[in-house]
């Protein structure tokens, strides 16, 4: 799960890289008049990616968050942290 999240996190260094560049090239191309580039296959992997980056992010936090609830001190559990990590969790 940890693997996924950490993959998902490169990825997402990687496609903000291409926006950059891309944002570089159509400036570049607005200086001289050009048309400028749409780059729609970089708008679909951004697309394409979020619900995967959505789940694997949500399991990884409640994974992490679990053990602490179910088996730390019950006394050391902040009820509204928990239901906002919670509410958090069902909005994404």
């Amino acid at each position: 799960m940890r693997t996924n999240v950490e993959k998902l996190a490169d990825i997402n260094r990687l496609v903000d890289e291409y926006k950059h560049e891309a944002d570089q090239i159509n400036r570049d191309q607005a200086l001289l008049i050009w048309e400028v580039t749409p780059f729609p296959k970089l708008q679909e992997i951004v697309a394409a990616k979020d619900p995967y980056e959505k789940l694997w992010n949500t399991a990884w936090q409640f994974y992490t968050s679990f053990e602490q609830w179910m088996n730390g001190s019950f006394q050391g559990l902040n009820a509204e942290a928990i239901s906002d990590e919670v509410c958090q969790s069902i909005d994404r």
